[in-house]
């Protein structure tokens, strides 16, 4: 797998002719691979974010009455998480 800095420099020889479409690439995919801490900021309530849990790994949540909710299927319920989430990303960018 090529690295971000490795992906980016292909892109700029192939379409562009300047040094700083690479650093705006690169600088683009550390932005999305970005994570908060519960601690700094918390993603608005109801709407699903990817968490990293304690003890469930890497899930599909949401903050709602200030608890994790883990997302389910449609045809299932949610199923309360407990307090043992530290660090949240957005799913997408608004």
């Amino acid at each position: 797998m090529k690295s971000i800095e490795e992906a980016a420099g292909e892109f700029y020889q192939q379409h562009y002719p300047t040094p700083s479409v690479i650093y705006a690439f690169c600088e683009g995919a550390k932005f999305a691979q970005q994570w908060y801490s519960v601690h700094d900021v918390l993603p608005k309530e109801n709407v699903d974010v990817i968490v990293k849990a304690r003890n469930n790994g890497i899930l599909i949540a949401r903050l709602f009455a200030k608890k994790w909710w883990e997302v389910k299927l449609p045809n299932q319920k949610y199923k309360t998480l407990f307090s043992g989430v530290d660090l949240w990303r957005p799913i997408s960018i608004e």
